[in-house]
C-alpha cells in the first residue's frame, strides 16, 4: 500500500509540473503578442469617484448599508481632494502599465485608438470608491488557564475599483466587469507581557496611525496594481486563445522580468461576467 501512495504522489507531481509547461512557454511568447494589440485605458472621471463613510464595518452589517452617513464624520476622506486622488490614481495606473513596456492610449487619444488594429481592447473605469470605516483590532493570548483579550479601535480605508472590459469587433468575447480592492489601516506592533512578581498582564504596543497622506498613497498603489492587473488579464486572454477556453483552470500573473508566469491566487482582478 505504501508503494501505491508513492506512485500516486509521483503521478500527481508530474501532472502538476507538466501542466505548467504550456503556460511558461506561452509566457515567453507574450512579450511579442501584447505589442500587437491596440489598448485603450479610460481612467475614472470625477463623476465616477465616490467617497463613502460608515461608522462600522459594512461587511458585518450589510442590512444597514442603505443608510447614508455624512462624510463630515470621517477622519480622512473629508480632507481628501477628489482631483488629487484622481491624479495619483492615474499616475499609478500608468506606472503599472509602463512597467511592462505596454503600448496604450488614454481617453484623450480616442481618435488615434480607433485608427489602430481591428483587435482592440478597452478598459474603462466604471466606478472608483474610497471607503472609510472603523473597526476593532483584537489580540488574544493565554497565560496558564486565563485568556487575555486586548481591543483597540482601528481606522480603515479601502479602495474599490470597477473596470468594464470590452473587446471591439469580437462578438464571441463578452464584456466583463473587473473588480479590485486594496486597503490600508492602522497598525499596532505589540505583545502581552506578564509581571511575574505581581501576576499583572498588560498589552504594550506602538501604534502606527494612518493619515491623509496614506489615503493618497493608497490611491497611487491601487492605480499601480490595477495597471499590473490589466496586463495579467491580457495574458490570461492570450492563454485562453492559445490553449482553448477551459483548458487552464488557474488564473496567472505575468512576470516580465523573468519572462514567466505564476498563479495569481488572490492578487488579481475578480472577474464578474455579464
Amino acid at each position: 500500500m505504501r508503494y501505491f501512495y508513492i506512485f500516486l504522489f509521483v503521478i500527481t507531481l508530474l501532472f502538476a509540473i507538466t501542466s505548467c509547461f504550456p503556460v511558461q512557454r506561452l509566457a515567453r511568447d507574450f512579450g511579442d503578442y501584447k505589442q500587437t494589440k491596440t489598448i485603450l485605458i479610460i481612467p475614472p472621471s470625477k463623476s465616477t469617484i465616490f467617497f463613502s463613510y460608515y461608522p462600522y464595518n459594512p461587511d458585518k452589517y450589510k442590512k444597514d448599508n442603505d443608510t447614508v452617513y455624512p462624510l463630515e464624520k470621517s477622519h480622512f476622506l473629508k480632507h481628501v481632494d477628489d482631483s488629487l486622488l484622481y491624479e495619483v490614481f492615474v499616475e499609478g495606473l500608468e506606472k503599472g502599465l509602463d512597467k511592462y513596456g505596454i503600448d496604450y492610449y488614454l481617453s484623450d487619444s480616442v481618435d488615434a485608438f480607433l485608427q489602430g488594429d481591428d483587435e482592440a481592447y478597452v478598459f474603462s473605469v466604471a466606478q472608483k470608491e474610497m471607503l472609510e470605516y472603523p473597526d476593532t483590532f483584537k489580540q488574544k493570548t493565554q497565560f496558564d488557564t486565563v485568556l487575555y483579550v486586548q481591543e483597540l479601535e482601528r481606522n480603515n480605508v479601502i479602495s474599490n475599483t470597477w473596470f468594464e472590459f470590452t473587446e471591439l469587433n469580437n462578438s464571441d468575447r463578452s464584456m466583463n466587469v473587473l473588480f479590485s480592492m486594496h486597503y490600508t489601516s492602522d497598525l499596532f506592533d505589540g505583545n502581552f507581557r506578564m509581571n511575574w512578581r505581581t501576576g499583572e498582564v498588560t498589552y504594550q504596543y506602538t501604534p502606527y496611525k494612518i493619515d491623509v497622506d496614506d489615503v493618497l498613497d493608497l490611491g497611487f498603489f491601487a492605480g499601480y496594481k490595477n495597471g499590473e492587473y490589466i496586463v495579467d488579464y491580457l495574458f490570461n486572454i492570450f492563454l485562453e486563445d492559445q490553449l482553448g477556453k477551459g483548458t487552464i483552470e488557474d488564473y496567472y500573473r505575468y512576470d516580465k522580468r523573468r519572462n514567466s508566469a505564476y498563479r495569481a491566487n488572490g492578487d488579481r482582478f475578480i472577474i464578474i461576467e455579464y
